[in-house]
């Protein structure tokens, strides 16, 4: 016998696990207090070197405490509402140090010409580590740091990077798994450059010139190198990580994978072949080959609890297996309505290759040695969704879809495998 069950008996699960839970939020109590202590502190120091009145720096650190309490609430409300984007629910140690090290580099700021802080890259790094409205507050948050700690009016500086943080949040918040990082950036760095001309004209009162443009020049050109090196620095920590999770989840020996196959075999077997044939399609018209995979792999996964076609019964395996967020919403959206009126073209491929392979195994499960017309069985099948209107709303075109038919019609030894 186990000496912790000879000394104590047996202890249920339930206690261990409220322990557990009751040990984690204590943690993170601890770390949030942690953090608006630190940050208080470091405000009043910065506070007291910049020679303020005793008045504004209290004004100061409570503003910070304050502050600090926002993005916690808005960390946990997005952590309530699954809001978070790339997964970032996983890594809250990640945004806090990251928020921490920029809190520092905000108090740095006032040392320096105004208009060469680099408020844009920092409101891009916050949203792309939590969400746009975390990124948003939380940068707005630092920005207001700065501002406290400089002397005069500042309402002009905060507009122009509001604006630029923004829009930059904005166009930065679905650049995807491509990283697509290109347009984004120029466009938010020509609106920061323009702002920043437009301040000296209408903030400054200045004659353009030439020579106005040093400045903004400046903050372009350190902008520019640091969304570079931040932009890197995220896709090899959470772009690169997801393409390693799709490796794993897409091997047909994964785990999960496994589990339905032990659970159905024949489940099992319609979702390999499926998975093959989709992954061909959408490699050949440029869909998403990893997400479609997947989804064609783990849409019944509900079947483990007995419910194959419930989404919520679904939902937990996604995250318990860390599933990437674009393979989640395209298993969402073809649990959802993807087998009746898919809309994105994987849907509509996984749709087509699933209905064919369902088809043929129920041919051959009642005589392995019956004789197919496969051309003509999938050209009824495209025909019959036309008629009954499924691909109304589907982002595959015609074209598309016709070259969707001659692939199947070219898998022709393929379904042999099926019998």
């Amino acid at each position: 016998m186990d000496i912790k069950t000879a000394a104590f008996g047996n202890i249920p699960d339930v206690d261990i696990r409220s322990e557990s839970k009751l040990l984690t939020g204590l943690k993170k109590a601890a770390s949030i207090c942690a953090m608006c202590l630190v940050s208080a502190v470091l405000m009043f120091v910065a506070s007291k070197a910049r020679g303020l009145s005793d008045v504004e720096i209290i004004r100061n650190v409570i503003t910070v405490i304050i502050e600090s309490g926002l993005i916690v609430f808005l960390w946990e409300d997005g952590l309530i509402r699954n809001t978070l984007s790339y997964g970032n629910e996983k890594h809250i140690n990640r945004f806090f140090i990251i928020y921490m090290v920029s809190f520092v580099a905000s108090l740095l700021f006032p040392l320096v010409n105004n208009l060469i802080w680099p408020y844009l890259s920092i409101f891009v790094l916050l949203s792309l580590f939590s969400n746009a409205m975390i990124g948003l507050c939380s940068g707005c948050a630092l920005l207001n740091v700065t501002l406290l700690l400089c002397n005069g009016s500042y309402v002009q500086p905060f507009f122009i990077y509001l604006i630029a943080g923004t829009v930059a949040i904005v166009l930065f918040q679905h650049v995807g798994e491509k990283l697509q990082f290109g347009l984004p950036i120029l466009i938010s760095i020509m609106l920061l450059f323009v702002l920043l001309v437009a301040y000296h004209v209408l903030f400054l009162n200045q004659t353009f010139s030439i020579a106005m443009l040093t400045v903004p020049l400046v903050n372009v050109v350190i902008t520019t190198l640091l969304l570079w090196v931040l932009l890197n620095a995220f896709s090899l920590l959470v772009i690169r990580g997801s393409n390693d999770m799709y490796m794993e989840i897409n091997d047909p020996e994964f785990e999960l994978l496994v589990k339905i196959k032990n659970k159905d075999k024949r489940e099992y077997y319609k979702a390999v072949h499926t998975a093959y044939l989709a992954d061909r399609i959408a490699a050949d018209i440029g869909a998403d080959r990893r997400a479609t995979k997947a989804c064609a792999y783990y849409h019944r996964v509900g079947i483990l609890d007995g419910r194959p076609d419930d989404l919520e019964a679904a939902k937990p395996y996604f995250h318990r297996y860390q599933f990437p967020e674009s393979a989640v919403a395209l298993l969402e959206e073809y649990i959802k309505s993807g087998k009746t009126a898919p809309v994105s073209k994987e849907a509509t491929i996984i749709n087509l290759c699933e209905d064919l392979v369902n088809k043929l195994m129920t041919i051959f499960e009642k005589d392995k040695t019956a004789k197919i017309d496969s051309d003509r069985m999938i050209e009824e099948m495209i025909e019959r969704r036309h008629v009954g209107g499924n691909f109304n709303h589907s982002d595959l075109s015609i074209a598309e879809l016709n070259r969707v038919s001659k692939l199947l019609k070219k898998e022709k030894l393929y379904y042999d495998f099926l019998r």
